[in-house]
C-alpha cells in the first residue's frame, strides 16, 4: 500500500483550516485500505480541533511525541484520531465512521516499549429514542494494558467507562457482548474516534495502528547532520550566540576546545546548544522530550560528562527555569534512566535528588527546552565525538591543517639568551646540541625556547592564542625526561605584570605528545585562585589566566634528564632538528695545466647555509674510480687535498664531503685534462 502523509489530507470547503478530512472517506472498503504515515507535526497538543490525530487529554500537551520507536509516551497522555463528524447527534444502528462490530475485531497496535491500551471514544444511544434517553459518551478500551504486538479479538476483555444497556461501567467484560449491546436491539452509536492512551506512572511507545482496515505509521522526521569545529564553539556565553554552541559558564574561556577526537571539556564546564525560543511563554516547546529523548544519545570517548537539558517550566507555581542532567553513563538516553532537577518539581521530586526521567518531565507540566549539552565538573575532564538530540545529530571533530615545516639547523640555536627572539638557549650556556637530526637536551639543567620578537611586557598583544597554539601542538620526544614549557607575561589581581612559565607536571611520555585540557600542569606563579607550582588542569590554568602574552614556547630538562627531542608542533609550524645542508666547493687548483710528471693540490671549503663554516668530517677525491686523496675539513671549514701523479688525459675529478652529525654529505665535480 502507499505510504502518504497525513497533512495531505484536508477538508474541503466548510471544513475547520487545518483539519484532516474525515477518515471514514478512506474506510468504506478492503480495497480503499492505506499504510498512513503520522508526523510529529500531524498531532496537535490539545482538542481545540476534535478531527484528526491530536492529544485528548487537557494539560497534557508534551505527554507524546514521536521517535523512532513510534509514539512515545509519558503517563497520563492519549493520542486518538478524531473523525470530522464527532457531535452527539444523527446517530446510526450500524455506527456513524466506523462499524466496531467489524472495525475492532482483528484491529491491532504494536507496542515497541512498555505498556499501552487501545482506545475508542463514542456517543451511544441504547433505546434509540433521541431526547427520551440522551447519547452516552463513553470510551471502550481493553481492561489490560498490551505490550508488543496486539491484534485485537472478541474474546478479549474490555471495559467501557460509562454503563449503556446492559454494560457496566469499568466493569471487565467480554469485547462481543460490549459489541452485541452496541448492535443489538434499538442501540444507534457513532464512533467518534480511535488511538492509544496510557496511565499515570507509566510509559509507551507504540509504532503503528491498524484500524477498520487502515494501518497508521508512527514515523519519525528524518535526522539531519552536523559537525561543528572548534570555531563554531564560542568561549562565552551571550544573547547573540545562545542559539548556538557555546561555553555556557561564566569565566571558562579555556575550559573546551575541539580537537580531532571531540570537543575536550576541563573542570567546570559546558558546552550547550541552545535555541532561538527562550521565552517565558510554554507554547513553543521546542523540542518534545516524550519523542526527543528516546532517540538521543551522546558519546563520551574519554572522562566522563554529564547530559544537561536546560527549560524553563510552569506546573501551577510560575514559570520558573530548571536544569536536567542525568549520571554521567554516555550512550543512549531513556525515559526510565535516573535524573535529577536543579530545582525541586513537586513533592515527589526534589532537587539534585535522583528520579525516572519520565516521572519528572510528566511533573514539569508545561515547559519549554531552551539548551541541551554536557557538562563536566571540577576536577574531571572529558572529550565528547557526538551528541544526537532533537532530530540533530552532532560530531564534533576539527582536524587542524598540516603544519608548516621548519628545519632547525645546529647553528641555529643560539648558546645563550642574549637575544632572545629566536632558539636560544634559556637555561645553561651552551648545552644542547643537534645531531643526527634530533635535539640533545644534554646531562645539565637544559631548556631550548623560541622567543618570540615582541617580548615587551604588554599584554594587549599575545604573540599567539595560547589556547589554540596548545589545541595543535604537539611534541615529539626521543628518550630522556622532558617537558613542555611557555613562558609568559600576565596581569595578576592588582594589574601588576607578572613572569610566569607553564609546564606538564609530568615528563613527556617517548613519542609525540599531545596536549589536553585534562592534563594536569603548573605555574610558576599563582594564577588567580590557583596557587604556584601546583598541579591543575590545563584548562582551569587557561581560563584563570587572563590577560597574557606568550614570549616562547620549547622544551626543557632538568639536570641529568638527558632529554632527546624529534621535533616541536606549536601554531602551525613543525619544527624538525635536521643537519646542515652542506656545500663542497673547489676554490682552485695548485696547476690548471698539469701533466703526468707535476702534482695537483685541490683546495675547497664545506659550507653551511649562509656561508657558515662546517668544521670536521672526511673530504676525499675520486678520479678515474679510485680514491687518490683523503682529508679532514678544518675549523674553519677548508680543506686542502694532495693528488698523486695523474694519468693523461681528460676526466672528473669528484670531491666528497662525507658528512658529520650535524652536517649532511655533498660533492663537487670537476674536469680536468692531464697532459704527457
Amino acid at each position: 500500500m502507499p505510504t502518504r502523509s497525513v497533512a495531505l489530507r484536508r477538508l474541503s470547503a466548510g471544513a475547520a483550516a487545518g483539519a484532516l478530512i474525515s477518515t471514514s472517506l478512506l474506510l468504506t472498503s478492503p480495497a480503499q485500505a492505506d499504510t498512513v504515515a503520522v508526523h510529529a507535526s500531524d498531532i496537535r497538543p490539545d482538542e481545540t480541533t476534535y478531527a484528526g490525530w491530536h492529544q485528548g487529554y487537557a494539560d497534557a500537551r508534551y505527554a507524546s511525541g514521536i521517535s523512532s520507536q513510534g509514539l512515545s509516551s509519558i503517563g497520563r497522555s492519549q493520542i486518538i484520531n478524531g473523525y470530522t463528524d464527532n457531535d452527539n447527534v444523527d446517530l446510526a444502528k450500524d455506527g456513524v465512521n466506523a462499524d466496531l462490530g467489524t472495525a475492532l475485531n482483528g484491529a491491532s497496535y504494536d507496542v515497541a516499549q512498555g505498556q499501552a491500551y487501545f482506545q475508542v471514544p463514542l456517543f451511544v444511544d441504547s433505546d434509540g429514542a433521541a431526547g427520551s434517553d440522551p447519547a452516552v459518551f463513553t470510551t471502550l478500551r481493553p481492561a489490560v494494558a498490551a505490550d508488543g504486538p496486539t491484534t485485537i479479538g472478541l474474546s478479549d476483555s474490555w471495559v467501557s467507562s460509562k454503563a449503556f444497556g446492559t454494560i457496566a461501567a469499568n466493569t471487565p467484560t467480554t469485547l462481543s457482548t460490549i459489541v452485541g449491546a452496541l448492535d443489538g436491539g434499538a442501540s444507534i452509536y457513532k464512533t467518534i474516534a480511535f488511538g492509544v492512551l496510557t496511565d499515570v506512572g507509566h510509559t509507551s511507545a507504540v509504532s503503528s495502528i491498524t484500524f477498520d482496515g487502515d494501518t497508521y505509521e508512527f514515523a519519525a522526521d528524518a535526522v539531519s547532520n552536523d559537525t561543528v569545529t572548534d570555531s563554531e564553539v564560542a568561549n562565552e556565553e551571550t544573547a547573540n550566540n545562545y542559539a548556538s554552541w557555546h561555553q555556557g559558564y561564566e569565566n571558562a574561556t579555556g575550559r573546551q576546545q575541539v580537537t580531532g577526537e571531540g570537543v575536550e571539556l576541563s573542570g567546570r564546564s559546558q558546552v550547550i546548544k541552545g535555541y532561538n525560543n527562550t521565552s517565558t511563554n510554554l507554547t513553543a516547546v521546542n523540542a518534545n522530550l516524550a519523542g526527543v529523548i528516546p532517540d538521543a544519545s551522546y558519546d563520551v570517548e574519554s572522562g566522563a560528562a554529564f547530559f544537561q537539558i536546560a527549560l524553563r517550566f510552569d506546573n501551577g507555581g510560575g514559570v520558573q527555569f530548571a536544569t536536567l542532567r542525568n549520571n554521567g553513563t554516555d550512550g543512549a538516553l531513556s525515559l526510565d534512566q535516573q535524573w535529577q532537577s536543579s530545582k525541586a518539581i513537586n513533592a515527589d521530586i526534589p532537587a539534585n535528588t535522583n528520579a525516572r526521567l519520565s516521572d519528572i518531565v510528566a511533573a514539569l507540566g508545561n515547559y519549554k527546552v531552551i539548551a541541551y549539552g554536557v557538562l563536566t565538573t571540577p576536577g574531571t575532564s572529558a572529550v565528547v565525538s557526538h551528541i544526537t538530540f532533537g532530530r540533530t545529530s552532532t560530531t564534533f571533530a576539527d582536524a587542524p591543517a598540516a603544519p608548516t615545516a621548519s628545519n632547525v639547523m645546529p647553528n641555529g640555536i643560539a648558546p645563550d639568551e642574549s637575544v632572545y627572539a629566536g632558539w636560544h638557549q634559556g637555561a645553561a650556556e651552551g648545552v644542547a646540541r643537534i645531531a643526527n637530526g634530533v635535539l640533545n637536551l644534554g646531562a645539565t639543567r637544559s631548556q631550548v625556547i623560541k622567543g618570540y620578537a615582541d617580548n615587551s611586557k604588554n599584554t594587549d598583544d599575545r604573540n599567539v592564542d595560547l589556547a589554540e597554539a596548545l589545541r595543535t601542538g604537539s611534541y615529539d620526544v626521543v628518550s630522556g625526561d622532558v617537558h613542555f614549557q611557555v613562558p609568559v607575561f600576565f596581569e595578576d589581581a592588582d594589574g601588576n605584570t607578572q613572569f610566569a612559565t607553564l609546564r606538564p607536571q609530568a615528563k613527556a611520555d617517548v613519542g609525540v605528545n599531545t596536549f589536553h585540557l585534562g592534563d594536569e600542569w603548573v605555574s610558576s606563579k599563582p594564577l588567580g585562585d590557583l596557587p604556584a607550582n601546583t598541579p591543575a588542569q590545563l584548562g582551569d590554568i587557561l581560563s584563570s589566566i587572563g590577560s597574557y602574552k606568550v614570549l616562547a614556547f620549547g622544551v626543557y630538562s632538568d639536570a641529568g634528564g638527558n632529554g632527546v627531542v624529534r621535533s616541536i608542533t606549536w601554531n602551525g609550524v613543525k619544527s624538525t632538528f635536521a643537519k646542515v645542508t652542506s656545500t663542497t666547493k673547489i676554490v682552485k687548483l695548485s696547476n690548471s695545466k698539469p701533466s703526468v710528471r707535476s702534482h695537483v693540490i685541490v683546495y675547497g671549503t664545506v659550507t653551511a647555509p649562509g656561508g657558515a663554516a662546517v668544521a670536521g668530517g672526511t673530504v676525499k677525491v675520486v678520479y678515474r674510480a679510485k680514491v687518490v686523496a683523503t682529508t679532514t675539513v678544518r675549523a674553519n671549514g677548508t680543506y686542502t687535498l694532495h693528488l698523486p701523479l695523474l694519468k693523461s688525459g681528460t676526466s672528473n675529478i669528484r670531491v666528497t664531503f662525507y658528512g658529520t652529525d650535524q652536517a649532511s654529505t655533498s660533492t663537487v665535480l670537476k674536469s680536468i685534462t692531464v697532459t704527457k
